[in-house]
């Protein structure tokens, strides 16, 4: 009990310490968390979330802003500040969705939105371990070129072969564009992209 009062404390030391910032023109406050790192989020949700004590996560290669919350009976909960940002409770199905995949990145203006699980995975990033650092794109050893392919409602649907992995990468992100619209993870920038 005393180590969590002290931790408590501690914690609550660090708040003092948040610091108002504005990014492009919107005020937002970087918050720290229980171990040195710092999570961001709009000004406005300040009083909100610094009613708990918030430590990084982490879930495969992403963190997360976590609080532990007391569920009655003795137990306790994981409560992912995203979700909490965007009214999502428990035993909803939704996903809390971060759009430039960073999971300390919670400004509710700019980054957070509720996302079906489908949709979730559409913002994922390319898979590691594969023959192209491009989401879409993987090498073809039988005709030595470069193929493009997108998954929809679970079937691989073939884009083309192409010789540069760039243009296999550019042919996926127009797929992506079309079919999943604002939940598309692009390989390359949409200010290089030419259609």
């Amino acid at each position: 009990m005393a180590r969590a009062l002290k931790q408590t404390k501690k914690y609550i030391e660090q708040l003092s310490k948040t610091k108002d910032i504005t990014i492009k023109g919107t005020a937002v406050k970087a918050v720290p968390l229980t171990n040195g790192q710092i999570t961001i989020i709009d000004a406005e949700d300040y009083e909100l979330i610094s009613q708990y004590t918030w430590y990084v996560s982490k879930e495969g290669n992403k963190h997360y802003a976590t609080a532990m919350v007391y569920c009655g009976n003795g137990k306790q909960k994981e409560l992912r500040m995203h979700r909490l940002l965007l009214g999502l409770k428990s035993g909803d199905k939704r996903h809390g969705e971060h759009k430039n995949g960073n999971g300390l990145d919670n400004r509710r203006s700019v980054n957070l939105r509720i996302a079906t699980s489908q949709q979730n995975h559409r913002n994922r990033k390319a898979r590691k371990g594969c023959t192209s650092k491009y989401k879409g794109v993987c090498w073809d050893k039988k005709i030595n070129k470069w193929k493009a392919q997108i998954c929809l409602e679970g079937k691989n649907r073939h884009l083309g072969c192409f010789n540069d992995e760039i243009e296999a990468a550019k042919a996926y992100d127009k797929a992506a564009i079309r079919y999943f619209g604002e939940f598309a993870r692009l390989n390359i920038s949409n200010k290089t992209l030419t259609f």
